[in-house]
């Protein structure tokens, strides 16, 4: 984070079991989001960093929403971090997560300067024209939950961010399959069009994020370890 630059970095999949914060050995601070019991799947979370001094709160929503609001002059600034469904859910699932994202914005103070990031398994497309939620720079064939996702953005006044720069087809692409046959961009940043400078610090990352928190975990785990020794 610190390397480029990342105030707060959201995360998808973290796999990690209720909801809790915490502040690492190196001055971070992690709050998450997951199920309450059974296997461990889902699970998002934000990371802030050290100089991120503004934290106002944050909202385990569900393990596939979380939300988090900093104090910001003249306006807060409130990120949410998600974790859609995968093709293989239900319409059911779909429309229950969709119901709940939404009463999560409805919650929202109107006044806050919103991000809305994670991993959406949906994919926008490349277009040749721009619409009032996208831009023309998205990558490959637009799905079905492109569709979902276009028409949640306009019942909310959002942007799809990714999609308004031009960059290499490799700077697009945010999953990768396994044995790199496929490449897709189904990870995006919402925000308000005319605010969207804002968001420049704000990222997301989603599937190597396992990575990140598996790393984290371990050194939390260690450093608990040594307290518990201690007191004994």
């Amino acid at each position: 984070m610190e390397e480029r630059g990342i105030n707060v970095l959201g995360v998808s999949e973290t796999w990690w079991l209720n909801q809790g914060r915490f502040t690492t050995s190196i001055d971070y601070t992690l709050v998450y989001s997951g199920k309450e019991s059974g296997k461990r799947e889902h699970g998002v979370g934000i990371i802030m960093d050290k100089n991120t001094r503004s934290f106002v709160g944050f909202n385990p929503v569900r393990s596939r929403i979380i939300t988090l609001t900093l104090h910001g002059t003249p306006f807060n600034i409130t990120v949410v971090q998600i974790y859609v469904p995968t093709s293989t859910a239900s319409d059911d699932d779909m429309e229950n997560f969709y119901g709940q994202l939404q009463d999560t914005l409805d919650k929202i103070s109107s006044k806050d300067l919103l991000a809305v990031a994670g991993d959406w398994n949906a994919k926008m497309g490349q277009s040749d024209f721009k619409s009032t939620v996208t831009g023309t720079f998205g990558l490959g064939q637009r799905n079905e939950r492109g569709d979902r996702l276009e028409d949640f953005c306009q019942a909310n006044d959002l942007i799809i961010g990714n999609t308004l720069f031009q960059q290499h087809p490799r700077r697009l692409w945010t999953w990768i399959s396994p044995g790199d046959n496929v490449r897709n961009q189904i990870d995006y940043i919402l925000g308000n069009l005319k605010e969207c400078s804002n968001h420049r610090n704000i990222s997301l990352i989603s599937h190597v994020s396992k990575v990140l928190l598996k790393i984290i975990n371990n050194r939390m785990t260690q450093k608990l370890n040594r307290e518990i020794a201690e007191d004994r």
